[in-house]
């Protein structure tokens, strides 16, 4: 008879095996590795910061460019140019309602003006937004705020050009300062955006110097 667990002869009425102590007579166990459950690791809770910087200061530069924005967004309610006749004069704002009357290239400045306050808000929105964390389905490489500010300079400086050309193919008509100080201002918002590596590097200087 030999151990069922070592295959060792047994000697006769043996309860156990004196090679490997295997009871007599019982099965042999099969040791397996029962293999542990790996364990998976738990996902942090969703933040409630998350949305923390969605919001975000512009730096020194963009809020020159800011100021300089609101100037322009000002001037565009104040008086556009003034038109005389025979002694009597009246003057013209975006709130004027025969502009069309007027002149067509004048009319045409104030539909643009109209439109360039919801592009102005947009614009306004967009200096302390992130639009794409808001909305992640937008796409990621086009840079909004610039474009906003492409949008509000471009149908700004449009708007003043379409004045001038009208004020210039009307007769009696006077250009007021107002309309040369959106023209500046027009510019140096130009500057701001096209340039904005200067206005950083001016800034700089001053500040060194102080």
């Amino acid at each position: 008879m030999f151990c069922s667990k070592c295959g060792t002869e047994l000697v006769e009425g043996a309860a156990f095996c004196a090679s490997c102590g295997q009871p007599v007579g019982q099965p042999v166990v099969n040791q397996t590795t029962v293999e542990q459950p790996v364990e998976q690791p738990i996902a942090p809770a969703p933040s409630a910061n998350i949305n923390n910087d969605i919001f975000a200061l512009p730096n020194i530069a963009g809020w020159i460019k800011i100021g300089i924005s609101v100037l322009m967004f000002i001037f565009m309610f104040c008086p556009w140019f003034k038109f005389s006749f025979w002694g009597l004069s009246e003057t013209f704002t975006i709130f004027t309602k025969n502009l069309f009357d007027l002149s067509f290239f004048i009319g045409l400045a104030k539909v643009f003006a109209i439109i360039n306050i919801f592009v102005f808000v947009i614009y306004a929105a967009l200096r302390f937004i992130d639009i794409k964390k808001i909305i992640p389905a937008l796409p990621q490489n086009i840079d909004f705020k610039q474009y906003s500010e492409y949008a509000f300079g471009g149908v700004y400086a449009l708007q003043w050009v379409l004045t001038l050309i009208g004020i210039i193919a009307t007769e009696y008509v006077g250009i007021t300062v107002c309309l040369i100080l959106a023209f500046v201002f027009t510019a140096a918002f130009a500057v701001t955006v096209f340039k904005a590596d200067i206005v950083d590097g001016i800034v700089s200087n001053v500040t060194e110097k102080k």
